[in-house]
């Protein structure tokens, strides 16, 4: 799953998540769109936030970085 589809699941804006983790919420965009990986330490408060286990934060993570090479490298 996305990280949008996981943080619209639990029916969190953008700029929700970024308030509850303190960053700006360029952040969250960069980490859903793949231009970011999450830095460890957002982790768990991810996990927490949308109920989640850690690897399915941790994959959609990977899914939409690897997702973002590629489409870059067409």
């Amino acid at each position: 799953m996305e990280l949008k589809a996981i943080r619209e699941n639990v029916g969190l804006r953008q700029e929700d998540v970024a308030k509850k983790l303190r960053v700006r919420v360029s952040a969250v965009s960069n980490w859903e769109r793949g231009v970011n990986g999450i830095a460890s330490k957002y982790i768990r408060p991810l996990t927490r936030l949308y109920g989640v286990p850690e690897t399915e934060i941790r994959a959609a993570s990977e899914a939409a970085q690897t997702a973002r090479a590629e489409k870059e490298r067409q």
